[in-house]
């Protein structure tokens, strides 16, 4: 099955590479997703899936004006135009979210059954391209926590403060569960 990752050179997709090397892999650089006429225009007909692990995860930063606009640019119409691809093309798309989409309120565990309540910019972003995604006949919607990779993320943050800093300051009002990103590719497969 011939696969285009999207999002390729982020935690996930970098993992998506390593495990499908056969799949043609692009980033923002090459295929602005949140550009409907760059999507529109892009050669689809060698694909039979998309996996999409393209996404503006800076939380704090979508609080901002500027990072309200790319979060949604990304999380939201970014994924109603690949959705669009699919449809048109007839591909399957397979489309990584967030436990942001849920108000993080419930003891226990969330499943696809739970009623979504985003509680922030981000989260609220990823909830309308989650419903985009559905849009795809044949669509697979994953959903992950605080994933760990190559790259930027919560683990590496607190590990360079560490070793920076005699005492780190931390929010404590968060629930999480570290995800590796090689586990969240392999369950792509």
């Amino acid at each position: 099955m011939k696969a285009l990752i999207v999002g390729a050179n982020g935690q996930l997709g970098q993992e998506l590479r390593a495990l499908f090397p056969q799949a043609q892999a692009v980033d923002f650089k090459e295929l602005d997703i949140s550009d409907s006429g760059a999507v529109q225009n892009y050669d689809w007909s060698k694909f039979e899936i998309i996996l999409n692990a393209a996404a503006y995860t800076k939380v704090d930063e979508s609080e901002t004006p500027e990072g309200m606009v790319k979060a949604w640019m990304v999380n939201a119409l970014g994924v109603a135009n690949l959705a669009s691809a699919a449809r048109q093309h007839r591909l399957s798309l397979v489309h990584v979210s967030t436990d942001y989409v849920f108000d993080g309120l419930k003891q226990g565990e969330y499943s696809e059954d739970n009623p979504i309540k985003p509680q922030s910019n981000y989260g609220r972003s990823k909830a309308a391209g989650d419903l985009a995604a559905t849009s795809a006949p044949n669509h697979y919607l994953i959903r992950t926590s605080w994933v760990i990779g190559k790259g930027p993320n919560f683990v590496r943050t607190m590990l360079k403060l560490g070793s920076e800093r005699n005492e780190v300051s931390v929010v404590d009002d968060q629930q999480g569960r570290p995800t590796f990103a090689s586990d969240l590719a392999a369950s792509s497969k």
